[in-house]
């Protein structure tokens, strides 16, 4: 992490390999849930910034932060989930201007090793765990070892999201 407060997990433009699937994976994790992204998605995580709320929206909608002058909507994915808060100061951001979000997470992402694709139907899933409103949105089941990853399409998953930010929809 440097001295603004910011870790970069990668830079855009080369590709890190793996050697079972192609292209490294970055995952974290949200209460049960492990979930995983591209290395090559832009992703940084961003410590104890401020967040400004927006007044009559859901609990699991933090708001906006402000990184290097672009606004970043930041959701609270185990509020939304598992309606319980992130007590914590660090923020995943995940990718980059429009199409940026930050999520709030526990602990720093890890770099996924060994990871091999699979599908729902692999007994290291427990469908049960996921909630109705995102299992239409994963895109790809992913293994390593006994961890079972999640990978979902963030930007039709935020998309839905978003008529459902109002308190009042």
């Amino acid at each position: 992490m440097n001295a603004s407060g910011y870790a970069f997990l990668n830079s855009v433009g080369g590709e890190a390999l793996s050697p079972s699937i192609g292209v490294a994976r970055y995952g974290f994790k949200i209460n049960g849930l492990s979930f995983i992204y591209r290395a090559d998605i832009s992703s940084e995580v961003i410590k104890d910034v401020r967040v400004c709320a927006i007044p009559t929206t859901q609990k699991w909608f933090n708001g906006m932060i402000n990184v290097r002058g672009h606004l970043i909507p930041v959701f609270d994915l185990n509020r939304l989930f598992f309606n319980e808060k992130t007590d914590s100061g660090l923020f995943l951001v995940l990718d980059k201007g429009s199409k940026a979000v930050a999520f709030r997470i526990k602990k720093f992402p890890e770099l996924i090793e060994n990871i091999v694709q699979t599908d729902r139907h692999d007994k290291r899933f427990n469908d049960q765990l996921i909630p109705d409103f995102i299992r239409d949105y994963i895109v790809n089941y992913y293994a390593s070892g006994s961890q079972p990853w999640l990978e979902f399409d963030k930007n039709a998953f935020l998309s839905s999201l978003t008529q459902r930010i109002s308190i009042y929809s």
